[in-house]
């Protein structure tokens, strides 16, 4: 159980004791009793939401990197090395298509691909990264028959 969750529960049951002992208190307790208390539950159900706040705001964190990984293992299982570059794999798991930029796909485990830099007859680049590649060892692979 996330951290933030625990204090939560714990303030919670603490304003709920206190807010218990004012049901079953007798007219004994005076108005500025009864305020104090009061105020005192209110704190607690303050940090009470701010702690399920925080700790809703971890679990937000958590789906999105859980679903950065899917993504990246989908990915890992579509495409293969050759040279500089990563490219899809096609039925029989050759590469294929155009490159994605080796150090985005080995760092952040994402596919980008690369474009013509301006010296487009020999560099491609990686618009995500900035990495400059040569076109020979990273250019699109056309499947045999395939014209470019």
């Amino acid at each position: 159980m996330l951290p933030e969750l625990q204090i939560a529960f714990q303030t919670i049951k603490h304003g709920t004791e206190i807010v218990k002992g004012l049901a079953a208190a007798d007219k004994a307790f005076d108005q500025a009793e009864i305020k104090l208390k009061l105020n005192d539950v209110t704190g607690l159900l303050l940090d009470a939401r701010a702690a399920v706040t925080d700790a809703n705001d971890q679990l937000i964190e958590r789906d999105a990197e859980i679903g950065r990984l899917r993504e990246a293992l989908r990915n890992k299982d579509e495409v293969t090395k050759q040279h500089d570059a990563y490219y899809t794999k096609d039925g029989e798991g050759q590469p294929m298509g155009a490159p994605y930029c080796m150090k985005c796909f080995e760092v952040d485990h994402r596919l980008v691909h690369l474009i013509s830099s301006a010296r487009a007859d020999i560099k491609v680049v990686c618009p995500q990264c900035k990495n400059q590649f040569e076109r020979r060892f990273a250019s699109t692979i056309r499947p045999a028959g395939v014209e470019g």
